[in-house]
């Protein structure tokens, strides 16, 4: 595995963080900013693929000892074990693995794995209820046509809970420093459920 190391984006500061006012509203991007004003440098961030690699790539700055390790062809359902793999080879490292409903749902149990070796990765999971990308690509595409993209998924927090992993939630935008926190401080794996919506998508 190989980590990729982009340059940092102009419109970022020295710290890696964006202007709130230049992100708008909207849960998606806030807790990216977020995480890339707070966890320092020892950290690498392992996206899964669609709208939480996205999000990666505009919203958090790389610089220093922070790594990205991403696939080349958008492959869901990497996040997971990906972030396994980074944490065994980086053992004192923080890793960060941002997700989305669809492709935890695709290699979701691999948590246990984590569970069980007790490593240090913090699961950003965005819950949108829908195979976004899919679905903004058939809406472009055939407009009022989008099928089979609803996700009716679990209780993240509970699942990841029945593993035996910390679990938290993210409800607005006020709770997000205060559950980042929380789960950077945990020592070993911890599941972010971040509820959010197509709708803020759209703004």
């Amino acid at each position: 595995m190989r980590a990729i190391l982009p340059r940092p984006s102009s419109a970022a500061s020295p710290k890696g963080c964006y202007a709130t006012k230049s992100l708008g509203r909207g849960l998606p991007h806030i807790p990216i900013n977020h995480l890339s004003c707070t966890v320092g440098e020892n950290v690498s961030i392992v996206p899964d693929a669609g709208i939480s690699a996205a999000l990666v790539y505009r919203y958090f700055s790389f610089y220093g000892q922070r790594r990205l390790y991403a696939t080349m062809a958008g492959v869901m359902g990497f996040g997971i074990p990906g972030s396994i793999a980074v944490a065994l080879r980086e053992p004192r490292k923080k890793v960060i693995c941002l997700v989305g409903d669809g492709g935890f749902m695709m290699t979701g149990f691999d948590l246990a794995i984590a569970v069980e070796k007790k490593l240090p990765i913090c699961i950003f999971l965005a819950n949108n209820r829908s195979l976004g990308p899919i679905y903004f690509h058939q809406e472009k595409h055939y407009p009022g046509g989008a099928h089979a993209t609803a996700l009716p998924g679990p209780d993240f927090k509970a699942l990841a809970e029945s593993f035996g992993c910390t679990a938290l939630r993210i409800e607005s935008e006020e709770d997000i420093a205060n559950v980042a926190t929380q789960a950077l401080k945990v020592e070993g794996p911890v599941l972010v459920e971040v509820n959010t919506s197509l709708t803020i998508l759209r703004k």
